[in-house]
């Protein structure tokens, strides 16, 4: 084992040193000089003082070197001196002296980025590990680069920099891929603190043995006496002559092809991994409508992550050879120092050598390339002079990108413009879709100009390829490096001058530009007529594995089968161990998918045929009245299902009423259920003494009745639906510029995309909703259609009110109402941060009152449909009008809440309940139970659904369980660029985060967890 290592340190730096006292790294050279010193009588030379000097050497009869000039070589010696000169005295030192300014700018332009970003602080290592590599290469090559200099032999130590950076190299492709897919585990384990013991801690492991192992040579001035010159070179000491075995052997183990082999497949296996998921992600995004754009985290993390690719292919690409080389090594051995071919093996070591250092260089290049962030960095780093700077960020959505000629005019705040300025690169394709461009104005473009900049003009023409051009924002830097944005937001046609103002978030009354503004709107109201029906596609849910049969089911367990290690389809959910459990029938009332139909009781219904007598021996020997008193009585009426018991395709579906008691555990318990609106000998009440099986069945079928409401009512129709109103109002009457609409606009992206795909492929005719629910598409409109009719905006979309109209805002009651307590503390944040924008630009109730563009979105608001308007409940006008600042801060935090926290509460648990079929089933087959009467396991199992049916339910459940937009919060690119509206923004980003402590800690102690409202998971959007 020795000897094997002790060949890889041989091999590792290019040397054998078995027969040689002099500079093995030149032994070319060397060898030529004793060759000659053999063949003459030269008396023994006297050098210079302080150097050594090369010595005449008798042959050696146990000399096992190829002289360099063999016959056998593979390359002539003749060939051999060109190529060692154009690449030891040439390419090497060029690459030096370009390699570290290059990777100085890297250092720099990181480094301004920010090193609490991880990714800077691994690429700041990444160059700085380069820059030492290329440090030490200065000292090998000194005399090349007419810096002769004698050096401390132990600082070659820094040559173990180079596999520093090849480590590095590993960890950024694995940071890479962990990021792609899985980026909340990536968030959760990869904090930037972590990366940086990770990086500290691996490259001091790697680097200190270099200073061990160069204990193996050291520097010299070298007199040759055959030239009469003088040279700086490497010579063995004696104490690696004394250890030769053991130091070459720790070489070859720690630098020999084992860890380069190890580092590559690391970054090889992580690229790949990365690569596919990126393409997966390209995919999406070219599937996307026109309409779409990515968000803004996403398309940064896109192109990050194809930077970081190219990075790595190069690493991959100058290292992989070596490694081949290497290993070649142990099977060719005539390619080697003492091979037949030593000349072939000089010029490949030298040349590997080459390509295994340029890749740090190449790094500068494909930075510049692929990365407009560091691009900008980096001009800023190092552009220097009386040079006005326009950053141009071109939208991501499809078709974006333009090679039009794109022209400004800068009009300064006395008055002063310029002439018209055409903004170009050379040989660059500028304005390419989710691309920020920049360029340089000098003096004599921008001369003209006194004061700071206040609007700008911006036209194109219609040449080029692509000349749609949808444009996201256009900054300007001035001289001292202060920002004026400007936001467009918008296409920009041909031929079309716009002006725009320095931040352009303004109320109609303030619009220095008011007609351009009212032609904006009114083709708004063009494209947003009515509400959007997209192509229609069909539906196929037809790709499962079929691995369970039969397809229909003898017994519970097999249901189980789907979400088992073996099979490993689905996750398993946590229910399937305890959806028979009447606390865990309670928790879904307070925590599960539709946490907005529980009502305090205060009499027992009507309609309910049960009494007092039938419910005390669930009531812990309390009397009805006393519970009631306590306030632990709660009954959830599913009234509105009552005229829909024929669903879809004669299936049944109840309208039940269930009464339910907190418990001394603080457990809500079910105590009664009666599974359809009116009393009658056919509709018992079922009360949890009664026959197990039958007790179950009765709770089956209560969750049948309340699966079908959430999704035709609490879900599609109160959150998308509704907030489609609110979406198609804002489009149409506010201006893209009015700070309402930016306010709104990231709450509402993808909305309509999601909306008119539900519509065409969920809810089509024959379609996956018929497939697998009990009330089908078309009777789920029409009991939309009936509740968007008495839906209230003061009410139903105001959390306190909607909580108290139910009887359940006192946090003292029903303590494990998980829902209650996280919705209210985003609530609260959300009217907060809406109250403090508002403000902003409404210094008063007059303000607001003088809006017409916001009084016209609130008047179509309320108006009827018949009147062409959106039929709006509830919205607090007076005398038509909004005329309090108040007033509008309670809509504006009804649909922000409304699109971002009451769709994750209803819309993200549905995976966690849905999925396993018994747990809470969207239809059952035959019909409830009329009786009494003992069931069995069987007569449970024969109403679950086919296996196609259940496999359906759960991979829509899967799919409508994933998050698609940023999280609550996140701002959506340049829309809000108002200092002031931007450090509301901050503000409450840091409400949110203070959130997310108070429920992580909540969860601790919560049972079942309850994570749906974390801010951290919580979407801007409707999304999904």
């Amino acid at each position: 084992l020795l000897k094997f290592f002790e060949g890889l340190g041989h091999h590792a730096i290019g040397m054998d040193t078995q027969n040689s006292t002099t500079n093995p790294l030149h032994l070319s050279w060397s060898r030529a000089v004793f060759n000659q010193s053999r063949t003459t009588n030269l008396p023994a030379p006297k050098g210079p003082e302080g150097c050594l000097v090369l010595q005449p050497q008798s042959p050696d009869p146990e000399e096992s070197f190829v002289p360099w000039d063999n016959p056998d070589n593979l390359i002539s010696p003749e060939v051999s001196a060109v190529a060692e000169r154009v690449v030891v005295d040439n390419l090497i030192p060029l690459l030096c002296l370009f390699g570290l300014p290059a990777n100085v700018i890297n250092m720099a332009a990181f480094h301004r980025q920010g090193l609490k970003e991880r990714i800077n602080l691994c690429l700041f290592c990444l160059a700085l590990m380069d820059l030492l590599a290329l440090v030490s290469m200065v000292m090998t090559y000194g005399e090349r680069l007419v810096t002769q200099f004698t050096i401390n032999h132990y600082l070659m130590g820094l040559i173990g920099c180079s596999w520093a950076s090849q480590y590095l190299s590993a960890i950024i492709a694995s940071e890479r891929c962990l990021c792609i897919v899985s980026p909340l585990r990536a968030h959760d384990l990869l904090k930037t603190r972590t990366m940086l013991i990770i990086i500290v801690v691996g490259c001091l492991l790697i680097i200190a043995p270099m200073f061990v192992i160069n204990t193996k040579i050291s520097f010299a001035c070298v007199y040759n006496p055959l030239t009469n010159s003088t040279s700086l070179q490497l010579h063995p000491t004696q104490f690696y002559l004394d250890n030769r075995q053991v130091l070459d052997a720790f070489d070859g183990l720690v630098y020999g092809p084992i860890t380069l082999g190890l580092f590559l497949g690391v970054t090889i296996v992580a690229t790949g991994i990365t690569s596919f998921k990126l393409r997966s992600v390209a995919a999406w995004r070219e599937k996307s409508a026109s309409s779409s754009s990515t968000s803004n985290l996403e398309k940064k993390e896109v192109a990050l992550t194809k930077m970081l690719v190219a990075t790595s292919v190069v690493y991959i690409l100058c290292h992989l050879p070596t490694l081949t080389f290497r290993i070649s090594y142990f099977f060719v051995t005539d390619l080697s120092l003492t091979g037949r071919y030593f000349n072939a093996f000089l010029l490949m070591s030298r040349v590997l050598f080459l390509t295994g250092t340029v890749n740090s260089s190449i790094n500068f290049i494909v930075y510049y390339a692929m990365g407009s962030r560091f691009r900008l960095t980096e001009n800023d780093t190092t552009m220097s002079g009386n040079v006005i700077k326009v950053y141009v960020h071109t939208g991501d959505v499809k078709g974006a990108g333009t090679d039009a000629n794109v022209t400004i005019v800068i009009h300064d705040a006395k008055g002063n413009k310029t002439s018209p300025i055409k903004l170009d690169n050379f040989f660059r394709n500028d304005f390419e879709r989710g691309q920020l461009d920049v360029f340089r104005l000098g003096s004599r473009d921008t001369s003209m100009l006194t004061d700071k900049p206040h609007v700008l003009e911006l036209s194109r023409d219609n040449s080029g390829f692509g000349s749609e051009w949808y444009l996201d924002s256009v900054t300007i830097a001035t001289h001292d490096g202060t920002e004026f944005p400007f936001p467009f937001n918008r296409w920009v046609h041909a031929h079309t001058s716009y002006r725009i103002p320095h931040l352009d978030t303004l109320l109609p009354q303030h619009d220095p530009f008011p007609e351009e503004r009212a032609r904006r709107l009114l083709n708004a109201r063009d494209v947003y007529k009515s509400f959007l029906q997209g192509v229609r596609l069909k539906a196929t849910f037809e790709n499962f594995t079929n691995i369970l049969k039969p397809r229909t089911w003898s017994r519970l367990s097999q249901l189980e089968e789907l979400f088992s290690d073996i099979t490993g389809l689905y996750q398993r959910p946590g229910c399937v161990d305890y959806w028979r459990e009447d606390w865990w029938f309670g928790s879904q009332r307070l925590a599960g998918v539709d946490p907005t139909i529980i009502s305090l009781c205060r009499q027992i219904p009507a309609k309910m045929a049960v009494t007092e007598q039938e419910l005390l021996p669930f009531l812990e020997g309390l009397s009805l009245a006393q519970v009631v008193e306590q306030n632990r009585l709660f009954v959830c009426d599913l009234f509105r299902m009552k005229d829909f018991r024929n669903g879809h395709k004669g299936r049944v579906l109840t309208s039940p009423i269930a009464l339910f008691y907190v418990n001394n555990k603080e457990q809500l318990m079910p105590i009664a259920i009666q599974l359809f609106q009116d009393p009658g000998a056919d509709n018992p009440v079922f009360f949890p003494s009664d026959d197990p099986y039958t007790w179950l069945l009765a709770k089956m079928w209560y969750n049948v009745g309340e699966s079908n409401h959430h999704q035709s009512l609490t879900h599609l129709n109160l959150t998308h639906i509704l907030m489609e109103s609110f979406c198609l109002a804002t489009h149409r009457e506010l201006s893209g510029n009015h700070p309402i609409f930016r306010l709104l606009k990231v709450h509402f992206m993808f909305l309509f995309n999601i909306n008119s795909r539900a519509n065409n492929i969920l809810l089509a005719p024959d379609g996956l909703f018929d497939a697998i629910s009990a009330i089908g598409s078309t009777k789920l409109r029409e009991l939309g259609r009936r509740r968007l009719v008495d839906w209230r905006v003061d009410v139903d979309g105001t959390l306190p009110e909607c909580l108290k109209a139910r009887g359940v805002d006192d946090p003292n009651i029903l303590p494990n109402y998980y829902y209650r307590h996280d919705a209210m503390l985003l609530y609260n944040a959300i009217k907060k941060y809406v109250r403090s924008y508002v403000c902003l630009y409404y210094h008063d109730d007059q303000e607001l009152q003088a809006d017409t563009e916001i009084q016209a979105w609130a008047a179509a608001l309320a108006a009827s449909r018949d009147q062409g308007g959106y039929g709006i409940q509830g919205m607090p006008l007076t005398q038509g009008k909004l005329t309090s600042r108040d007033d509008l801060v309670l809509v504006l935090a009804c649909i922000i809440f409304t699109c971002s926290v009451q769709h994750a509460a209803v819309n993200f648990p549905q995976y966690d309940h849905f999925s396993y079929a018994p747990n809470y089933p969207f239809l059952l087959l035959g019909d409830p139970p009329t009786d009494k009467v003992a069931r069995s396991e069987e007569d449970v199992v024969k109403l679950i659904p086919d296996k196609d049916s259940l496999l359906d339910g759960t991979r829509a459940v899967s799919i409508f369980s994933s998050r698609g937009t940023t999280s609550l919060g996140t701002p959506l690119g340049s829309f809000i660029v108002d200092p002031p509206a931007v450090t509301v923004g901050q503000q409450f980003r840091q409400d949110l985060k203070d959130i997310e402590k108070v429920i992580l800690e909540q969860n601790k102690s919560r049972v079942p967890g309850y994570d749906y409202l974390n801010p951290a998971l919580v979407p801007n959007s409707i999304s999904i």
